[in-house]
């Protein structure tokens, strides 16, 4: 089957290059300030206590709520789309399908021999790590992370490593990393706060080889969503969630890693781990409470955002938020360009409607770039009906095409090049644990 490589020239397999520095990661053209920017940043949220916080929020949404969103950054894939459209249409099937996956992986510092057979079949272009994936420590994981990158060289594009580090109790490392506060907690101390921790998390995160983070949450605590999302939302005010997630997902940016507004455009008080939820809201109240954090942080230029596995009577009688045309063209319309990712389709509301294989054909078709499926089986069951439907024309060719371009154009903005350079990725281990310790109290 015919390949191709996302460099042009990519250096022979044992015989690592050192790179120039304008191509090094963006974490190390941070690394060396970012204590003094994060001390700043902090430093500018004691001096300005009322700024950006959550104090005297009430559950009621705030007048600003409905106030035009911020100006939007430049598109970061924009520079990358025509060279990632190109590739994309070179693609074979088997292909073309893995670069619409995300899915789990076993293994625990080292790269077992069913990750590898995974990479073989599924071919996947992005992984989601959990907890069981970090349970021998950060570096473990990111001496995995580079094994599983050298397994999966014969992949179109390197492998986009995702990981939920949202903070407080949502943080898949037991030790060894920067542990953050929760939502609510930054979100008391402001937006530089939020920045600075997103600064924090990235800058280590994408020093593991880990360029995507499953955060933050943008959703506010009020409106029915308080049991389930509790204190991993930053306020109970839908404007100042949206401001705090957008600062959270700009230090995420600055550090080289793509943040994920989670969940478009809402949640119940149903956990989706335990059943389907429906969020019953008019398009007015749609479009303040809900859809108005949204709007606010994407003004920071964040890679992705989750879809909510809900149902929306509203937009959508029939379909879930998951694979419902009209909602991800609301999303689109919106003026997000990044990626659309799905909640993962082995997720009980998901499955209570459509088998996983089904489920991951809809959202394509109706739009998701990505679509997270973190069983065994039921990677097998996506991968098969995916294929199914793209040699049978129920998934139009052109659709895949567009939806792995977009998933290529944030690897090339996200410089995933560097992740299969192994001397750039020991040299990052290696100062790893000073890293961590350059961190220390900058979040108390």
């Amino acid at each position: 089957m015919k390949q191709t490589l996302i460099q042009p020239a990519r250096p022979v397999p044992g015989s690592p290059r050192r790179p120039p520095v304008p191509s090094l990661p963006p974490f190390a053209r941070l690394a060396l300030p970012l204590a003094l920017a994060v001390s700043l940043a902090l430093a500018a949220c004691a001096c300005s206590p009322g700024e950006g916080g959550t104090r005297g929020a009430t559950n009621a949404p705030s007048p600003h709520a409905v106030k035009p969103a911020p100006p939007a950054r430049p598109d970061p894939a924009a520079p990358h789309r025509a060279r990632a459209r190109a590739i994309a249409e070179t693609l074979g099937d088997a292909d073309l399908v893995g670069q619409l996956l995300m899915v789990g992986v076993d293994g625990t510092g080292s790269l077992p021999r069913s990750a590898r057979s995974l990479l073989e079949t599924a071919r996947p272009g992005a992984v989601v790590l959990f907890g069981f994936n970090a349970d021998a420590g950060p570096l473990a994981l990111g001496r995995f992370l580079g094994e599983l990158q050298d397994a999966a060289a014969f992949l179109p594009a390197p492998i986009l490593a995702a990981i939920d580090h949202e903070g407080g109790a949502v943080q898949r490392f037991k030790s060894g990393v920067t542990r953050l506060p929760w939502a609510a907690e930054l979100g008391a101390k402001g937006s530089a706060a939020a920045e600075a921790a997103g600064r924090i998390a990235g800058s280590e995160l994408r020093a593991l080889g880990v360029a995507l983070n499953l955060a933050p949450v943008v959703e506010s605590s009020g409106a029915g969503q308080s049991s389930f999302l509790g204190r991993r939302a930053f306020s109970a005010d839908p404007a100042e969630s949206g401001k705090l997630a957008g600062a959270f997902a700009s230090g995420l940016a600055s550090a080289g890693v793509g943040a994920v507004l989670k969940h478009w455009p809402g949640s119940s008080e149903l956990d989706p781990h335990l059943g389907l939820p429906t969020l019953d809201a008019a398009t007015g109240e749609l479009a303040a409470r809900y859809e108005r954090p949204f709007a606010d942080a994407f003004a920071a230029g964040p890679a992705a955002v989750m879809l909510s596995h809900v149902m929306l009577p509203s937009i959508d009688p029939v379909s879930p938020v998951t694979w419902s045309k009209a909602a991800i063209a609301r999303l689109r319309a919106a003026g997000f360009r990044g990626l659309v990712l799905t909640d993962d389709v082995a997720m009980k509301a998901s499955l209570e409607l459509l088998p996983a294989g089904e489920a991951a054909l809809a959202a394509v078709a109706a739009g998701a770039d990505l679509v997270m499926v973190s069983g065994g089986p039921y990677t097998a069951e996506v991968v098969a009906t995916l294929r199914a439907a793209l040699a049978d024309g129920r998934l139009p060719r052109e659709r895949a095409v567009e939806a792995c371009a977009n998933a290529l154009a944030w690897k090339f903005a996200l410089e995933l090049e560097t992740e299969r350079d192994a001397a750039v990725r020991e040299a990052r281990l290696a100062s790893f644990p000073d890293l961590v310790a350059s961190h220390a109290g900058l979040l108390d």
